[in-house]
């Protein structure tokens, strides 16, 4: 991936780079993004394998750093392992977050109907 240039209010080419970032990682299924991009950015994805604990925080801290050295923004970014989040979390990222990767749209289907069925109970 080469420079990205942003702009100071350029909220889709943020999303787009993020995008970019995401698509990068081959066990990277959805990201979504939840939050602002000039405060406090959350980049909530879900991932082909469920991680063990300790890999999963490795990953997100990668990742955070990736996005915040990317980005260059004055913003807090804090990724999070949507399987290893509660099914309340996760509801919500679906409910209020924009999807900003998919990497197969049969695989965020599943995802989204399985949260919705626990959350609607």
């Amino acid at each position: 991936m080469g420079i990205a240039v942003i702009g100071e209010n350029d909220e889709e080419g943020v999303l787009q780079v993020i995008s970019g970032l995401l698509s990068r990682f081959d066990n990277v299924d959805l990201g979504y993004i939840l939050g602002s991009l000039f405060d406090k950015l959350v980049v909530a994805v879900v991932t082909s394998e469920r991680l063990q604990p300790y890999d999963g925080m490795k990953f997100a801290t990668k990742l955070e750093r990736l996005i915040k050295r990317t980005i260059k923004r004055e913003c807090n970014v804090n990724v999070r392992i949507l399987q290893s989040s509660p099914s309340s979390f996760q509801h919500e990222v679906i409910r209020r977050g924009k999807l900003v990767f998919c990497r197969s749209h049969a695989r965020r289907l599943i995802y989204e109907a399985d949260i919705l069925s626990k959350c609607s109970n």
